[in-house]
């Protein structure tokens, strides 16, 4: 292989090293896979569970071929590179020359490097905005479960029926739903791991539709010069459903914000240990406010926030960190409604979150903490 290239436009492409794997058994897996042919240049970075190809035509190409390099040093050397790069290998070695340097590579074996996955006679195509997409992604990742071996939960749920897109996320303390619009001709249902979903959307362009093709064991993304293949997660998807209480006795509507700054001050006597202590929330509907409290082996902090409660009055503990971070992701992209709707249903049973007028597009829920004497 021989070839010129600019920096900038290698740089492009080695946005493929989102899917090397930075700790693996196989080295090979954490290298980069350039091939040149036909006048375009592919760069694939595949860790066996997550692919990223992309292309350029926009390369002098002297003599095809394939280099297969650790991912890290080429982009190191293309981050201390500028202007033109020309590249050359030999049987064990990439020699990459810019104006300002001269570095030899050691290649891996051609035959060492794994195969991608092959494209299935049949796959179901779907439809959705880029942004709608990543928004809801970054909304449930922070309840779910990355652990692989609990493998009955792990990973987002994402289900397509009826013009939407429902992500969901669950670890058995936390549930987070998001529907977004979606156009497909069946109906779908299927999980990704959350890591490679978060790692394949730096690859993904900025805005704009993203076409996928769901098969059997993966789901393939193809834009213009970026192709990105994410294997599925074998198992059923959450009935999210089942999770979320019929019917409560207390309703709290109060500004998102307002609660917000009463848990961060909560949080500031939360201790860094491993003991979690709870947050005591009483609701009070004579008073029409949440007042929190939360007393840790760094002193205590308590904290009022004004709201419209409907029915019963209610005292429960709650994790803190889990409460703040369902309230930080419970927003409605471009939406400017900032009220958010809690449901309870006693003390020992989870709470939801809505967006005030929204109620159907997002759902939060936290499983309690049992309350000690002393609270």
């Amino acid at each position: 292989m021989k070839l010129s290239i600019n920096s900038s436009e290698l740089k492009k492409l080695l946005v493929a090293c989102v899917a090397t794997a930075a700790k693996a058994e196989m080295p090979v897996l954490s290298a980069l896979k350039l091939e040149a042919k036909n006048g375009t240049l592919y760069c694939t970075g595949y860790d066996l569970s997550l692919s990223v190809v992309t292309k350029t035509t926009d390369v002098n190409i002297e003599k095809d071929g394939v280099a297969i390099v650790t991912s890290n040093i080429l982009k190191k050397i293309n981050d201390f590179s500028y202007g033109e790069i020309t590249m050359e290998t030999t049987k064990k070695l990439l020699t990459i020359s810019s104006e300002n340097g001269i570095f030899n590579i050691p290649l891996f074996l051609e035959e060492e490097y794994p195969s991608l996955p092959k494209k299935e006679t049949d796959s179901t195509k779907v439809e959705f905005n880029i942004d709608d997409f990543v928004y809801a992604v970054n909304a449930v990742a922070y309840a779910t479960e990355t652990d692989v071996n609990r493998n009955k939960i792990h990973g987002i749920s994402v289900m397509i029926e009826n013009g939407f897109m429902t992500i969901v996320g669950i670890d058995g303390h936390k549930l987070a739903v998001r529907k977004i619009p979606a156009r497909t001709t069946e109906t779908l249902g299927f999980r990704l791991e959350l890591d490679k979903v978060k790692r394949a959307i730096k690859a993904i362009p900025d805005e704009g539709k993203a076409k996928i093709d769901v098969y059997t064991r993966h789901l393939e993304l193809s834009f213009e010069d970026v192709s990105i293949t994410i294997r599925l997660v074998d198992g059923c998807v959450s009935n999210y459903n089942d999770y979320i209480p019929r019917d409560s006795k207390t309703i709290v509507k109060v500004n998102r914000e307002a609660l917000i700054e009463g848990c961060r001050k909560c949080q500031i006597v939360n201790t860094a240990d491993r003991i979690r202590f709870p947050l005591k929330a009483e609701v009070s509907n004579a008073y029409g406010e949440i007042r929190l409290s939360l007393s840790s082996n760094t002193g205590s902090c308590d904290a009022r926030v004004s709201g419209v409660v409907n029915g019963d009055n209610l005292i429960i503990g709650l994790d803190n960190e889990f409460l703040l971070n369902a309230l930080l992701s419970s927003k409605i992209k471009d939406a400017d409604a900032d009220d958010v709707v809690i449901s309870f249903n006693g003390p020992l049973a989870p709470i939801t979150i809505k967006v005030d007028g929204h109620t159907d597009e997002m759902v939060n829920l936290i499983v309690p903490m049992r309350l000690s004497k002393d609270n």
